[in-house]
């Protein structure tokens, strides 16, 4: 829904009005790809890490969804944009993102 209403280019104009004109796409690539070789992009290498993802988020796939690593975890919740309240257990909450935050602070044990 998100992807298809804002457009890259878009957001490459929003980002010309904050930074200035010589903010371009050419730029934002640049600065993208060195940021991904410096931190690992998709596969860093980190230990003891919790990536947490709500599935409605528009930036989903632009985050950590699983890992590789034997100790660091990707907690991915259905039904949810951003975490509400990540840091607290709720009876309140739903089943699903109980049971996210159950894992969550259960990893941390």
């Amino acid at each position: 829904m998100f992807g298809r209403r804002v457009t890259e280019e878009y957001r490459q104009r929003i980002c010309q009005d904050s930074f200035g004109e010589n903010y371009n796409f050419d730029q934002l690539y640049l600065n993208v790809e060195y940021l991904n070789i410096l931190y690992g992009g998709q596969n860093p290498k980190v230990s003891y890490a919790i990536y947490t993802n709500g599935y409605l988020d528009p930036w989903l796939y632009q985050g950590i969804t699983h890992t590789y690593d034997e100790n660091a975890y990707a907690v991915n919740v259905p039904g949810y944009s951003r975490w509400a309240d990540a840091t607290s257990l709720n009876t309140l909450d739903s089943i699903v993102l109980y049971n996210a935050k159950y894992t969550v602070v259960d990893t941390f044990r």
